[in-house]
Protein backbone atom coordinates (compact mmCIF):
# COMPACT_ATOMS: atom_id res chain seq x y z
CA UNK A 1 0.00 0.00 0.00
CA UNK A 2 1.24 3.49 -0.84
CA UNK A 3 0.65 6.64 1.14
CA UNK A 4 -0.18 10.17 0.04
CA UNK A 5 1.27 13.13 1.94
CA UNK A 6 -0.81 15.98 3.33
CA UNK A 7 0.92 19.35 3.42
CA UNK A 8 0.97 20.98 6.86
CA UNK A 9 -0.80 24.34 6.95
CA UNK A 10 0.69 25.42 10.27
CA UNK A 11 1.79 29.05 9.99
CA UNK A 12 4.45 29.17 12.68
CA UNK A 13 7.62 27.55 13.99
CA UNK A 14 7.56 25.45 17.16
CA UNK A 15 9.59 26.64 20.13
CA UNK A 16 12.77 24.79 21.07
CA UNK A 17 10.97 23.08 23.97
CA UNK A 18 8.22 21.88 21.68
CA UNK A 19 10.69 20.56 19.13
CA UNK A 20 12.12 18.25 21.78
CA UNK A 21 8.75 16.48 21.92
CA UNK A 22 8.92 15.30 18.33
CA UNK A 23 10.56 11.95 18.92
CA UNK A 24 10.75 9.20 16.32
CA UNK A 25 11.17 11.60 13.42
CA UNK A 26 12.33 10.55 9.99
CA UNK A 27 15.43 11.76 8.22
CA UNK A 28 13.68 14.90 6.97
CA UNK A 29 13.07 16.03 10.56
CA UNK A 30 9.31 15.40 10.52
CA UNK A 31 7.26 12.97 12.55
CA UNK A 32 5.52 10.89 9.87
CA UNK A 33 1.96 10.15 10.92
CA UNK A 34 -0.51 7.96 9.03
CA UNK A 35 -3.94 9.63 9.27
CA UNK A 36 -6.91 7.29 8.87
CA UNK A 37 -10.29 9.03 8.97
CA UNK A 38 -13.77 8.96 7.48
CA UNK A 39 -14.57 10.70 4.22
CA UNK A 40 -17.52 13.12 4.08
CA UNK A 41 -19.59 11.99 1.05
CA UNK A 42 -20.84 15.55 0.48
CA UNK A 43 -17.39 16.90 -0.31
CA UNK A 44 -15.49 13.66 -1.00
CA UNK A 45 -12.88 14.81 1.49
CA UNK A 46 -11.99 14.41 5.15
CA UNK A 47 -14.62 15.19 7.73
CA UNK A 48 -14.28 18.46 9.59
CA UNK A 49 -12.54 17.14 12.73
CA UNK A 50 -9.64 15.52 10.86
CA UNK A 51 -9.58 18.53 8.52
CA UNK A 52 -8.86 20.84 11.45
CA UNK A 53 -6.08 18.58 12.76
CA UNK A 54 -4.43 18.73 9.33
CA UNK A 55 -5.05 22.45 8.81
CA UNK A 56 -3.43 23.34 12.13
CA UNK A 57 -0.87 20.54 12.16
CA UNK A 58 2.26 20.99 14.30
CA UNK A 59 5.14 22.25 12.18
CA UNK A 60 7.18 19.10 12.88
CA UNK A 61 4.41 16.66 11.86
CA UNK A 62 3.75 15.46 8.33
CA UNK A 63 0.51 13.57 7.77
CA UNK A 64 -0.05 10.78 5.25
CA UNK A 65 -3.19 8.84 4.42
CA UNK A 66 -3.81 5.53 2.59
CA UNK A 67 -4.33 5.97 -1.13
CA UNK A 68 -7.54 3.92 -0.93
CA UNK A 69 -9.04 5.82 2.00
CA UNK A 70 -12.39 6.34 0.27
CA UNK A 71 -12.79 2.57 0.08
CA UNK A 72 -11.85 2.20 3.74
CA UNK A 73 -14.21 4.84 5.06
CA UNK A 74 -17.35 6.69 4.04
CA UNK A 75 -19.39 8.47 6.69
CA UNK A 76 -23.18 8.17 6.28
CA UNK A 77 -24.91 11.34 4.97
CA UNK A 78 -27.30 11.03 7.91
CA UNK A 79 -27.26 8.78 10.96
CA UNK A 80 -31.05 8.93 11.05
CA UNK A 81 -31.18 7.28 7.62
CA UNK A 82 -29.38 4.23 9.01
CA UNK A 83 -31.46 1.37 10.36
CA UNK A 84 -30.03 -0.70 13.25
CA UNK A 85 -29.44 -3.49 10.73
CA UNK A 86 -27.57 -1.12 8.41
CA UNK A 87 -25.44 0.03 11.33
CA UNK A 88 -24.65 -3.54 12.32
CA UNK A 89 -23.71 -4.48 8.74
CA UNK A 90 -21.46 -1.43 8.40
CA UNK A 91 -19.59 -2.26 11.59
CA UNK A 92 -19.22 -5.90 10.57
CA UNK A 93 -17.75 -4.80 7.23
CA UNK A 94 -15.29 -2.61 9.08
CA UNK A 95 -14.42 -5.45 11.45
CA UNK A 96 -13.52 -7.58 8.43
CA UNK A 97 -10.45 -5.35 8.07
CA UNK A 98 -9.03 -7.15 11.09
CA UNK A 99 -8.21 -9.95 8.66
CA UNK A 100 -6.13 -7.70 6.41
CA UNK A 101 -2.41 -7.12 6.58
CA UNK A 102 -1.27 -4.33 8.94
CA UNK A 103 -0.52 -1.01 7.24
CA UNK A 104 1.80 1.91 7.99
CA UNK A 105 5.25 0.38 7.53
CA UNK A 106 7.86 3.09 6.99
CA UNK A 107 5.96 5.69 9.02
CA UNK A 108 6.31 6.56 12.71
CA UNK A 109 2.78 6.58 14.10
CA UNK A 110 -0.85 6.00 13.09
CA UNK A 111 -3.60 8.44 14.09
CA UNK A 112 -7.06 6.94 13.52
CA UNK A 113 -10.38 8.77 13.92
CA UNK A 114 -13.70 7.46 15.21
CA UNK A 115 -14.65 3.78 15.02
CA UNK A 116 -11.72 2.05 13.36
CA UNK A 117 -10.68 -1.57 12.80
CA UNK A 118 -7.64 -1.05 10.61
CA UNK A 119 -4.59 -3.05 11.70
CA UNK A 120 -1.39 -1.04 11.99
CA UNK A 121 2.24 -2.11 11.74
CA UNK A 122 3.23 0.92 13.83
CA UNK A 123 2.12 2.38 17.18
CA UNK A 124 -1.30 4.03 17.00
CA UNK A 125 -3.46 6.59 18.77
CA UNK A 126 -7.24 6.79 18.49
CA UNK A 127 -9.32 9.98 18.34
CA UNK A 128 -13.08 10.29 18.78
CA UNK A 129 -15.54 12.82 20.16
CA UNK A 130 -17.26 10.09 22.22
CA UNK A 131 -16.60 6.65 23.66
CA UNK A 132 -17.82 3.39 22.06
CA UNK A 133 -20.65 3.11 24.57
CA UNK A 134 -21.74 6.72 24.00
CA UNK A 135 -21.57 6.22 20.22
CA UNK A 136 -23.66 3.05 20.17
CA UNK A 137 -26.28 4.53 22.49
CA UNK A 138 -26.56 8.07 21.14
CA UNK A 139 -26.00 7.59 17.41
CA UNK A 140 -26.48 4.05 16.16
CA UNK A 141 -29.27 3.04 18.55
CA UNK A 142 -28.01 -0.54 18.62
CA UNK A 143 -29.47 -2.55 21.50
CA UNK A 144 -29.34 -6.00 23.06
CA UNK A 145 -26.87 -8.68 22.06
CA UNK A 146 -25.75 -6.78 18.94
CA UNK A 147 -24.75 -3.78 21.02
CA UNK A 148 -22.87 -5.91 23.53
CA UNK A 149 -21.01 -7.73 20.76
CA UNK A 150 -20.09 -4.56 18.89
CA UNK A 151 -19.11 -2.75 22.06
CA UNK A 152 -16.69 -5.49 23.08
CA UNK A 153 -15.28 -5.74 19.56
CA UNK A 154 -14.62 -1.99 19.42
CA UNK A 155 -13.05 -1.97 22.87
CA UNK A 156 -10.74 -4.89 22.06
CA UNK A 157 -9.51 -3.09 18.93
CA UNK A 158 -9.10 0.32 20.58
CA UNK A 159 -7.14 -1.15 23.47
CA UNK A 160 -4.38 -1.91 20.97
CA UNK A 161 -3.91 1.86 20.66
CA UNK A 162 -1.43 3.51 22.98
CA UNK A 163 -3.54 6.61 23.58
CA UNK A 164 -7.09 7.86 23.18
CA UNK A 165 -7.65 11.50 22.21
CA UNK A 166 -11.06 13.02 22.79
CA UNK A 167 -12.52 16.54 22.83
CA UNK A 168 -14.32 16.92 26.17
CA UNK A 169 -14.12 15.63 29.72
CA UNK A 170 -17.63 14.20 29.16
CA UNK A 171 -16.26 11.92 26.44
CA UNK A 172 -13.15 11.11 28.51
CA UNK A 173 -15.41 9.92 31.33
CA UNK A 174 -17.24 7.78 28.77
CA UNK A 175 -14.01 6.07 27.71
CA UNK A 176 -13.05 5.44 31.33
CA UNK A 177 -16.54 4.06 32.06
CA UNK A 178 -16.05 1.75 29.06
CA UNK A 179 -12.99 0.31 30.77
CA UNK A 180 -10.13 2.30 29.21
CA UNK A 181 -7.06 3.12 31.29
CA UNK A 182 -7.57 6.74 32.42
CA UNK A 183 -3.82 7.39 32.13
CA UNK A 184 -4.10 6.86 28.35
CA UNK A 185 -7.13 9.10 27.78
CA UNK A 186 -6.33 12.70 26.79
CA UNK A 187 -8.64 15.67 26.23
CA UNK A 188 -7.29 17.62 23.24
CA UNK A 189 -10.04 19.78 21.68
CA UNK A 190 -10.04 20.65 17.97
CA UNK A 191 -7.67 23.52 17.09
CA UNK A 192 -9.27 26.67 15.74
CA UNK A 193 -8.46 30.36 15.38
CA UNK A 194 -10.87 33.16 16.22
CA UNK A 195 -12.09 34.78 13.00
CA UNK A 196 -13.68 38.03 11.94
CA UNK A 197 -17.42 38.57 11.75
CA UNK A 198 -19.09 40.06 8.68
CA UNK A 199 -21.18 43.20 9.12
CA UNK A 200 -24.90 42.82 8.40
CA UNK A 201 -28.29 44.11 9.39
CA UNK A 202 -30.69 42.43 11.77
CA UNK A 203 -30.20 39.24 13.78
CA UNK A 204 -29.15 36.11 11.91
CA UNK A 205 -29.76 32.70 13.51
CA UNK A 206 -28.28 29.44 12.18
CA UNK A 207 -28.90 25.74 12.70
CA UNK A 208 -27.17 22.93 10.81
CA UNK A 209 -29.31 19.81 11.20
CA UNK A 210 -28.58 17.10 8.66
CA UNK A 211 -30.02 14.69 11.26
CA UNK A 212 -33.17 16.76 11.95
CA UNK A 213 -34.64 14.86 14.91
CA UNK A 214 -31.37 14.19 16.70
CA UNK A 215 -30.29 17.82 16.24
CA UNK A 216 -33.63 19.12 17.53
CA UNK A 217 -34.65 20.98 14.38
CA UNK A 218 -38.34 20.87 15.32
CA UNK A 219 -37.48 22.47 18.67
CA UNK A 220 -35.40 25.18 16.99
CA UNK A 221 -38.16 26.03 14.50
CA UNK A 222 -40.90 26.25 17.11
CA UNK A 223 -38.74 28.34 19.45
CA UNK A 224 -37.59 30.72 16.71
CA UNK A 225 -41.12 31.33 15.38
CA UNK A 226 -42.29 32.20 18.91
CA UNK A 227 -39.25 34.29 19.82
CA UNK A 228 -39.16 36.28 16.55
CA UNK A 229 -42.88 37.06 16.36
CA UNK A 230 -43.28 40.68 15.36
CA UNK A 231 -39.54 41.12 14.75
CA UNK A 232 -38.95 41.91 11.09
CA UNK A 233 -35.17 41.75 11.06
CA UNK A 234 -34.68 38.35 12.74
CA UNK A 235 -33.92 35.54 10.29
CA UNK A 236 -33.28 31.80 10.69
CA UNK A 237 -31.15 29.81 8.24
CA UNK A 238 -31.71 26.05 8.31
CA UNK A 239 -29.18 23.76 6.65
CA UNK A 240 -30.65 20.29 6.36
CA UNK A 241 -33.40 18.16 4.81
CA UNK A 242 -36.44 20.32 5.53
CA UNK A 243 -39.35 21.26 3.24
CA UNK A 244 -39.74 25.03 3.11
CA UNK A 245 -43.42 24.90 2.18
CA UNK A 246 -45.52 26.61 4.84
CA UNK A 247 -42.62 28.09 6.78
CA UNK A 248 -42.54 31.77 7.79
CA UNK A 249 -40.86 34.18 5.37
CA UNK A 250 -37.98 34.79 7.80
CA UNK A 251 -36.96 31.12 7.72
CA UNK A 252 -34.59 30.17 4.90
CA UNK A 253 -33.92 26.49 4.13
CA UNK A 254 -30.79 25.31 2.34
CA UNK A 255 -30.94 21.57 1.77
CA UNK A 256 -27.41 21.57 0.36
CA UNK A 257 -24.72 24.18 0.81
CA UNK A 258 -21.06 24.17 -0.14
CA UNK A 259 -18.66 24.14 2.79
CA UNK A 260 -17.02 27.29 1.46
CA UNK A 261 -20.33 29.15 1.49
CA UNK A 262 -21.11 27.92 5.01
CA UNK A 263 -17.75 28.85 6.51
CA UNK A 264 -16.94 31.96 4.49
CA UNK A 265 -20.34 33.57 3.99
CA UNK A 266 -22.99 32.26 6.40
CA UNK A 267 -21.05 31.73 9.65
CA UNK A 268 -19.31 35.14 9.65
CA UNK A 269 -22.74 36.80 9.45
CA UNK A 270 -24.34 34.63 12.16
CA UNK A 271 -25.34 36.18 15.48
CA UNK A 272 -26.86 33.12 17.17
CA UNK A 273 -26.15 29.44 16.50
CA UNK A 274 -28.60 26.76 17.65
CA UNK A 275 -28.06 23.15 18.69
CA UNK A 276 -31.04 22.05 20.84
CA UNK A 277 -29.95 18.47 20.23
CA UNK A 278 -31.54 15.36 21.67
CA UNK A 279 -28.22 13.56 21.27
CA UNK A 280 -24.88 15.16 20.45
CA UNK A 281 -21.32 14.26 21.36
CA UNK A 282 -19.91 17.57 20.14
CA UNK A 283 -20.89 20.18 17.57
CA UNK A 284 -18.22 21.64 15.30
CA UNK A 285 -20.78 23.96 13.70
CA UNK A 286 -21.31 25.58 17.08
CA UNK A 287 -17.58 25.86 17.71
CA UNK A 288 -16.82 27.38 14.31
CA UNK A 289 -19.72 29.82 14.56
CA UNK A 290 -18.48 30.84 18.02
CA UNK A 291 -15.10 31.60 16.46
CA UNK A 292 -16.88 34.34 14.46
CA UNK A 293 -18.69 35.63 17.54
CA UNK A 294 -22.01 33.79 17.25
CA UNK A 295 -23.74 33.18 20.58
CA UNK A 296 -24.66 29.50 21.07
CA UNK A 297 -27.96 28.17 22.39
CA UNK A 298 -27.56 24.44 22.97
CA UNK A 299 -29.09 21.58 24.93
CA UNK A 300 -27.44 19.71 27.78
CA UNK A 301 -26.75 16.70 25.52
CA UNK A 302 -23.30 15.10 25.61
CA UNK A 303 -20.37 17.49 25.51
CA UNK A 304 -22.35 20.58 24.44
CA UNK A 305 -22.39 22.30 27.87
CA UNK A 306 -18.62 21.91 28.10
CA UNK A 307 -18.15 23.28 24.58
CA UNK A 308 -20.28 26.37 25.26
CA UNK A 309 -19.32 26.96 28.91
CA UNK A 310 -20.38 30.49 29.92
CA UNK A 311 -20.37 31.80 26.36
CA UNK A 312 -24.05 31.14 25.69
CA UNK A 313 -27.21 29.40 26.90
CA UNK A 314 -27.58 25.71 27.84
CA UNK A 315 -31.13 24.34 28.04
CA UNK A 316 -32.56 20.99 29.01
CA UNK A 317 -33.25 18.46 26.25
CA UNK A 318 -36.68 18.87 24.60
CA UNK A 319 -37.29 22.13 26.48
CA UNK A 320 -38.88 24.39 23.83
CA UNK A 321 -39.77 27.01 26.42
CA UNK A 322 -36.17 27.50 27.55
CA UNK A 323 -34.89 27.68 23.97
CA UNK A 324 -37.58 30.26 23.20
CA UNK A 325 -36.67 32.40 26.22
CA UNK A 326 -32.98 32.20 25.38
CA UNK A 327 -33.67 33.34 21.82
CA UNK A 328 -35.91 36.16 23.00
CA UNK A 329 -33.23 37.42 25.37
CA UNK A 330 -30.62 37.44 22.60
CA UNK A 331 -32.84 38.89 19.87
CA UNK A 332 -34.16 41.78 21.98
CA UNK A 333 -31.08 42.56 24.10
CA UNK A 334 -28.26 43.74 21.85
CA UNK A 335 -26.00 44.48 24.82
CA UNK A 336 -26.36 40.92 26.16
CA UNK A 337 -25.79 39.54 22.69
CA UNK A 338 -22.61 41.57 22.31
CA UNK A 339 -21.30 40.53 25.72
CA UNK A 340 -21.83 36.82 25.05
CA UNK A 341 -20.45 37.19 21.53
CA UNK A 342 -17.18 38.51 22.91
CA UNK A 343 -17.10 35.72 25.49
CA UNK A 344 -17.66 33.08 22.79
CA UNK A 345 -14.62 34.36 20.90
CA UNK A 346 -12.58 34.38 24.13
CA UNK A 347 -13.47 30.72 24.74
CA UNK A 348 -12.22 29.78 21.27
CA UNK A 349 -8.98 31.68 21.88
CA UNK A 350 -8.48 30.17 25.35
CA UNK A 351 -9.38 26.53 24.66
CA UNK A 352 -8.68 25.99 20.97
CA UNK A 353 -5.52 28.02 20.37
CA UNK A 354 -3.69 26.10 17.60
CA UNK A 355 -0.27 26.63 19.20
CA UNK A 356 -1.40 25.24 22.56
CA UNK A 357 -3.34 22.39 20.95
CA UNK A 358 -0.32 21.49 18.80
CA UNK A 359 1.84 21.24 21.90
CA UNK A 360 -0.70 18.98 23.63
CA UNK A 361 -1.07 16.78 20.55
CA UNK A 362 2.70 16.39 20.25
CA UNK A 363 2.83 15.40 23.92
CA UNK A 364 0.34 12.59 23.23
CA UNK A 365 2.37 11.45 20.23
CA UNK A 366 5.56 11.52 22.30
CA UNK A 367 4.09 9.40 25.09
CA UNK A 368 2.65 6.92 22.59
CA UNK A 369 6.03 6.51 20.90
CA UNK A 370 7.99 6.21 24.13
CA UNK A 371 5.83 3.40 25.50
CA UNK A 372 7.50 0.02 25.52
Amino acid sequence: MTFVGLRSEAERELTRDELSLSVGQGLDGHLKVLLVAEVDPRIRGLRRGPQLRVKYAPATVKYYFPNNITRLYMAPPSYEALSPLDSFRALVRQAARLLREPIGKGLDLAHAFFVDFTRFAIPCVHEADQSPGQYLEGYLKVDGAARKLLSELIKVKLRTCRAVITWTSWAAKGFIADGFDRSRVYVVPPPLKAMAARSHRGVNVLIVARDPYRKGLDIALEAFVKASKGVEDARLTVIGPLKSLGLPRNVRVLAHVEDGVLHDMIMPATDIVLAPSRSDAYNLTVLEAMAHGAVPVVSSAGGLPELVSDGGFVTEIDDVSSVTKSLEALIFDEKLRGKLSRRAVEIVKERHNPEVISYRLLEVYRRALEED
